[in-house]
């Protein structure tokens, strides 16, 4: 005979078999075939809470929260996740319209000055600025991948996350700003080597990315004019 005493349905006080005693409930009980189901003994488990904490562990690229993120780093690894769909078009489109976003101060400032509707005349000019910079880096690249292949990413209308077209500019500007030119720099990077194929691609990637050391390896090449690298 078992030691373990615990050998009767939790239900129905039933004797079950030793291989039904492994078949314990997350809950504790260990019940018959026809109890084992657990709409069928009242199961106190919390399953809701685990398939929850299951989901939140799998797909934590849409679960993190904004608040959650401490550093400038962190934020610009969310931010290359949430953008991760829209290609190498889509990404540069959407640094495009992050330029003319970050432009509209400007004409604000030059419509207000010269245009002769003074303050309307600058928010006009900010709104513009706005629309052109939206259209630029979402429903630009979407219509792009519609001709292409027929579908349509799922931003076309906005919709990503911890950049400058999202709420979360109002959370951590700082942080949203720092991804963006981060992402710009990267642009330039993979412009000036096309696209990592040509011969300032090892000098260019060899120390971190700042602007000032990718355009003077532009220079540099530059002056050396067409010798070979």
């Amino acid at each position: 005979m078992s030691d373990d005493p615990d050998r009767n349905c939790a239900k129905c006080n039933k004797r079950v078999s030793l291989v039904e005693t492994r078949m314990r409930c997350r809950c504790g009980l260990i019940c018959c075939e026809k109890h084992r189901p657990i709409e069928s003994h009242d199961c106190q488990f919390d399953w809701r809470g685990m398939q929850q904490q299951r989901l939140y562990q799998q797909h934590q690229r849409v679960h993190q929260g904004a608040e959650e993120i401490g550093s400038g780093e962190q934020w610009f690894k969310q931010y290359q996740k949430h953008h991760e769909e829209h290609g190498v078009l889509g990404r540069a489109c959407h640094t495009a319209g992050f330029l003319i976003l970050a432009l509209s101060p400007v004409d604000s400032f030059y419509a207000f000055l010269f245009w002769g509707d003074g303050f309307v005349a600058s928010l006009r000019g900010l709104v513009y600025c706005m629309t052109l910079g939206f259209a630029t880096a979402h429903t630009l690249p979407a219509l792009v991948e519609f001709a292409r292949r027929g579908r349509t990413m799922r931003s076309w209308l906005g919709g990503c996350r911890y950049c400058c077209f999202s709420w979360d500019l109002t959370k951590k500007p700082r942080f949203v700003l720092a991804a963006e030119w981060e992402q710009a720099k990267e642009h330039l990077q993979n412009t000036v080597t096309y696209g990592r194929t040509n011969c300032i691609t090892r000098e260019v990637f060899s120390e971190p990315r700042t602007l000032r050391h990718i355009l003077g390896c532009v220079w540099r090449r530059v002056q050396r004019g067409a010798v070979s690298c």
